[in-house]
């Protein structure tokens, strides 16, 4: 009997310091989930396409680059491929995973490291999307209202 109730008074200290300690505010509000139309609005690069090759790779914490065939851009793309540098680790460390030859909308952005402007996503730009199916409707409808290109 003693040691049922030290095992349960464990377990609710323990989810009492997972709620007040598991998550930071900043790490909160990272994967926040605005409306569709600020999530398109805020994200550089939005397109529908696949990856060429390369993305089946062991998930891991190493940053990779792909090559993106892209099949309708929305949003920032220019040309018909288009480099991605992410993790394939679909979240564990933010990272999303893709596969080879299978298309799907991608929302990502631009950004400076070493002196070099890279695109590339985390977890958090694509689950917004990706994680709402009962949203995909209203993504659709928005993106569909874009002057959208096919490169």
């Amino acid at each position: 009997m003693k040691l049922q109730v030290y095992s349960i008074n464990f377990l609710v200290t323990l989810t009492c310091c997972w709620i007040s300690f598991g998550l930071s505010n900043a790490q909160a509000m990272t994967c926040a989930r605005p409306s569709p139309a600020e999530h398109i609005e805020a994200t550089q690069i939005v397109f529908f396409g696949f990856p060429v090759s390369g993305a089946d790779g062991p998930k891991d914490m190493e940053k990779r680059t792909l090559t993106f065939k892209v099949l309708r851009a929305y949003k920032g793309v220019e040309s018909d491929t288009l480099n991605i540098t992410y993790q394939n680790d679909h979240g564990a460390s933010m990272g999303w995973g893709f596969r080879n030859s299978t298309a799907t909308l991608v929302f990502a952005r631009t950004w400076k490291e070493s002196g070099k402007e890279l695109n590339g996503l985390t977890y958090c730009d694509m689950i917004t999307y990706h994680g709402r199916p009962n949203l995909h409707a209203e993504y659709w409808d928005i993106l569909a209202g874009l002057d959208s290109i096919r490169p």
